[in-house]
């Protein structure tokens, strides 16, 4: 689990910060920002939206706008419309909430120009019957000096289409009043001329939405009948329409806190965002004073304030379940199925993110519930049926994390040689003449930060990791590899081993000999460092190298007991003594796949307790402290 993805928000996080942004303290509104859900693909995040959609159907006036579901061309000034559209559906305690001044603008743009857009029609009238009622008004508006007399006509032929009595709320308009004045004088100046810019528009509808709002809200018996803001929910704002709608829906925040609370949902990151938070996977050593988006302690900590963040944006992260969460996720499968022998591993393989925790339990589900626990190491080779084909993980993994998400199948390869690495900073490809790889990592690296499948690591905030099943996913597809593929596994293990030589990274070295089966170099170099005495400083360098070098991924056999490998595999080494054993464990029980039911973890807990008894100096306390924690480990 990486330090960037430690502590994700969930359901219950998200539900109370919605509760609270809907809040208004003393009947009034307050400057709220965008919450916006971040996460990779199958975070949940539309999920969290729906729930909040669910959650508050009839208890106030809200709408559900999917930037993936609409036309890919849709204007800000249409998605405003249908915001509008969505927000005046009855509730009960509020009522219908008028849009006059939206209605206009839908009017106006009919027409100016002759057309009506069936996604759009005009407020409770046919498009020719609305059209030729506005357009003389229109002329009359455009070529008087009472222009704003005429549009307060206008006005009351939308509230007669509309059978609603909104015109007392808004005041009049030839009187040159407040917000409805505003949005008529830029609406007036946008289609004067005849050839209005599309950005013109769509700051007019805009603000003729917050102005609408704001109206709905005003006077005694409104504002004590309208007791929460509504809310506006947005999915897959990272398409570009939804990028395009947020620059404007941040550029009309000017007039004061509206009645409105949003939250949003984005898979890749926004440059808009940049200069209030800081993008995960960009190393820590920038941006230092930024603040990355917020998991579930930073949520917690604003509930507790009880005071909503600074706008204009919030960004929460999502996409990492709990281990508890991840075995709630289907409590049933996970109780009878395979899945019980072996209670972490879902969360191990997959490190909670939603999609790949469903896919894992269900390819679990149809395993014999009697079969031993040992099948799951298999669990990335068995096929499942996939709509009308036949799949394995590892396939549905691929496609939907990074090719359905964007990336070529070229960069899917490289990406693959990169997994082997444990840090995605260093180049990949294919060498020549035995000098380092070709291709740079960074323009790969860029993507992967933008779709939040990079992150940093635990403990070394300027060393960046995949997501965890979207390693096991690559990794495992480096494995399956044939041995004369030119990027086979021991082909780039072995580049990767003589590139860390070269720049004198033994550690690193280590960790690739290791994946390659060199398990007597790994327990030299830590046997070494066990035999001067130890201090503490000492005793967590041991530590940390052991950490690091027995993270390194294997292509071991997965048709035997873990503990029988383990021993197996230290029976010809040219070592003996504990610490082969320890090695060979650790190395294992990292993999989930490795140890699914994590049966290793007394072995490990008695051999550091073996070492820490024939170690001198008070490192030796520090490897003890150790014990416990291997022995529950989780």
């Amino acid at each position: 689990m990486s330090a960037g993805r430690s502590g994700s928000v969930g359901a219950r996080e998200v539900r109370e910060l919605v509760a609270m942004v809907l809040e208004r303290p003393g009947k009034l509104s307050r400057a709220l920002p965008v919450v916006v859900l971040v996460g990779p693909r199958g975070a949940g995040k539309t999920a969290l939206l729906e729930d909040a959609d669910a959650r508050y159907a009839d208890r106030v006036p809200r709408v559900l706008l999917d930037f993936a579901a609409v036309p890919v061309d849709i204007t800000p000034a249409e998605a405003f419309r249908r915001l509008a559209r969505g927000l005046r559906r009855y509730c009960p305690q509020f009522g219908r909430l008028p849009f006059p001044l939206v209605d206009i603008c839908t009017a106006v743009s009919v027409a100016a120009d002759g057309t009506s857009s069936p996604e759009s029609p005009p407020p409770g009238q046919d498009a020719r019957v609305v059209s030729e009622l506005v357009r003389p008004v229109l002329d009359l508006a455009l070529g008087s000096s009472q222009w704003l007399s005429a549009v307060d006509a206008l006005l009351k032929v939308i509230d007669i289409a509309n059978r609603r009595r909104v015109l007392r709320r808004l005041g009049t308009v030839s009187r040159g009043q407040g917000d409805a004045r505003d949005v008529m004088v830029a609406l007036r100046e946008a289609v004067g001329d005849g050839a209005v810019g599309r950005e013109v528009v769509d700051r007019v509808v805009a603000r003729a939405f917050r102005a609408d709002l704001r109206a709905a809200f005003s006077g005694w018996f409104d504002r004590n009948r309208r007791t929460a803001n509504c809310l506006v929910l947005l999915d897959n704002i990272h398409l570009p329409a939804g990028r395009e709608f947020l620059k404007v829906l941040a550029a009309t925040a000017d007039r004061g806190p509206d009645p409105m609370a949003v939250v949003a949902a984005g898979g890749q990151w926004d440059s808009a965002w940049d200069v209030q938070w800081q993008r995960p996977g960009i190393p820590a050593t920038r941006f230092a004073d930024l603040p990355l988006p917020s998991g579930a302690a930073g949520v917690t900590q604003v509930l507790e304030r009880g005071v909503p963040p600074e706008p204009p944006w919030f960004l929460v992260r999502v996409g990492e379940l709990s281990g508890r969460d991840a075995r709630g996720a289907r409590p049933e499968v996970h109780q009878e199925s395979i899945l019980a022998k072996a209670p972490t591993f879902v969360h191990r393989l997959t490190g909670g993110l939603p999609w790949a925790v469903h896919q894992v339990v269900e390819v679990a589900r149809g395993l014999p519930r009697e079969a031993p626990v040992e099948m799951l190491r298999t669990l990335f080779t068995i096929t499942h049926g996939d709509g009308d084909r036949t799949t394995t993980l590892v396939d549905r993994g691929e496609r939907y994390l990074l090719l359905d998400g964007g990336i070529s199948r070229a960069e899917v390869d490289d990406l693959t040689v990169a997994s082997a690495a444990r840090d995605l900073g260093l180049p990949v490809g294919t060498p020549t003449s035995g000098a380092g790889p070709l291709r740079s990592a960074e323009a790969l690296g860029a993507k992967l930060v933008n779709n939040f499948l990079l992150d940093r690591a635990d403990g070394e905030p300027t060393r960046l990791v995949l997501q965890p099943w979207l390693r096991h996913v690559l990794l495992h597809r480096l494995a399956e590899r044939p041995d004369d593929h030119r990027d086979s596994w021991d082909k780039v293990h072995s580049r990767y081993r003589r590139y860390h030589l070269e720049n004198q990274r033994p550690v690193d070295a280590l960790y690739h000999g290791l994946a390659l089966g060199d398990v007597d170099a790994v327990v030299r170099h830590l046997d070494g460092m066990l035999r001067a005495p130890l201090d503490r400083a000492a005793a967590w360098a041991w530590i940390d190298d052991f950490e690091a070098i027995t993270t390194a991924p294997n292509r071991l056999p997965k048709d035997q007991e873990p503990r029988e490998q383990v021993e197996g595999l230290i029976a010809d080494l040219d070592v003996g003594g504990v610490l082969p054993r320890l090695v060979v464990a650790r190395w294992l029980q990292q993999d989930p796949t490795g140890d699914p039911a994590e049966r290793l973890r007394p072995t490990i807990a008695a051999s550091v307790e073996l070492i820490a008894g024939q170690a001198r100096g008070e490192g030796a306390i520090v490897l003890r402290d150790r014990v416990e924690e291997y022995a529950q480990w989780r």
